[in-house]
């Protein structure tokens, strides 16, 4: 049930932010996402939900706007932002969510923000790095892959992934371009799902997993781990993974992590997000 909140504290609650830094991006990515998560939360969440907070929402789509100009390296676009950021009261206290993996690209000078952030650059309370659901079901896939991993040349690791699993008869490991519908499929037949950074230090392939049932590992040098939980799969070195998840492949293990599915949902990380501000 939701309090009703009078016109000030509605005001309080959700900032009123410019429609210029409310954009929507060009660039869908993945190429099925609709709504980026920045977006939807915005959409989907009202300012009675913030009642007995003490922290206002600001409400920039930092990822729609810092791609459409030039991935933040445009400079009057950019100073721009820093110029709606510098008007800021700060006699409030701010939170805000990034998916862009540079983070916000801002100075936010003594403005008592929280960054709730998925892949890099400023970040004060960690999330996944989330997608929507693909509209691809398999109901009937046998696990005959037991890892996999299909993706663009964004970072070494990934090179690195390809020769660690080069023969491995059991495993999809590669670098190439892959339909949507297939890469889905791979995903529901695999027992793991190999999640390298890319060129943020996250992966959407880690919700991706969990979408389909794959037990996600998340390989990177430098980690943004999910609501700071340590029950993940972490893995920073590549050499000798293969034999490591044969090692670690157990159905308790299995159990427990897809017991976490609902976090790394839209919905799962709203509630993180709201419990957290």
């Amino acid at each position: 049930m939701h309090l009703r909140l009078d016109k000030k504290s509605l005001e309080q609650a959700i900032y009123k932010v410019p429609m210029p830094y409310q954009v929507r991006q060009h660039h869908k990515y993945p190429i099925d996402n609709v709504h980026e998560f920045e977006r939807w939360f915005r959409d989907n969440t009202t300012a009675e939900e913030f009642a007995g907070k003490n922290r206002t929402y600001l409400p920039v789509m930092w990822t729609a706007y810092l791609c459409n100009n030039g991935y933040g390296r445009k400079f009057t676009p950019k100073r721009l932002l820093q110029n709606f950021i510098d008007t800021l009261p700060r006699t409030r206290k701010y939170f805000s969510i990034v998916q862009y993996d540079d983070g916000p690209m801002v100075d936010f000078r003594n403005i008592d923000i929280k960054i709730f952030g998925m892949s890099g650059g400023r970040i004060d309370y960690p999330i996944p790095l989330l997608c929507q659901p693909h509209p691809y079901e398999f109901p009937n896939a046998k696990k005959d892959i037991f890892c996999s991993f299909i993706g663009a040349d964004t970072h070494p690791m990934r090179r690195e992934l390809v020769k660690e699993f080069k023969g491995k008869k059991d495993c999809i490991v590669d670098i190439k371009k892959t339909d949507m519908k297939k890469y889905c499929e791979i995903l529901a037949r695999s027992v793991f799902a190999l999640a390298p950074r890319g060129y943020g230090k996250s992966s959407f392939r880690i919700c991706e997993a969990m979408q389909y049932g794959a037990t996600p590992v998340y390989i990177s040098d430098e980690f943004v781990k999910p609501y700071n939980m340590d029950d993940l799969i972490y893995v920073s070195e590549v050499k000798g993974l293969y034999r490591k998840l044969k090692d670690m492949d157990t159905p308790e293990l299995h159990e427990r992590i897809r017991g976490y599915k609902e976090l790394f949902t839209y919905q799962g990380c709203k509630k993180m997000i709201i419990q957290n501000i």
